[in-house]
């Protein structure tokens, strides 16, 4: 892909690409958006993953829209906490167990 901006021509590869994305996200305040994973063909680019809220799936969303060279997004992003189920009683303190058997 050749990205041109002003007078000069720069090419951009998919993996330059995801990384462009990846690390205006890694930038951002939120540990959910340093968390998507980030895929790239032909310069249109591919989010998922989860984050906590619809504002940040929204400026998720915002931040790939103003890396210069995506040409399109499609957006896979899950929002809400991850519910952990079967959670090891051996990952829990000693302390902990006989309140969650009561």
């Amino acid at each position: 892909m050749v990205l041109i901006m002003g007078s000069e021509a720069i090419s951009l590869s998919d993996r330059d690409l995801e990384r462009r994305v990846k690390g205006f996200l890694t930038r951002q305040h939120f540990a959910s958006l340093r968390m998507i994973e980030v895929d790239s063909q032909q310069g249109v680019i591919t989010i998922s993953g989860r984050v906590n809220t619809f504002h940040e799936r929204q400026l998720c969303i915002h931040c790939c829209q103003r890396v210069a060279g995506v040409l399109g997004f499609k957006d896979q992003i899950e929002v809400g906490r991850e519910h952990r189920r079967g959670l090891s009683a051996l990952t829990l303190r000693p302390s902990v167990r006989p309140a969650l058997a009561g």
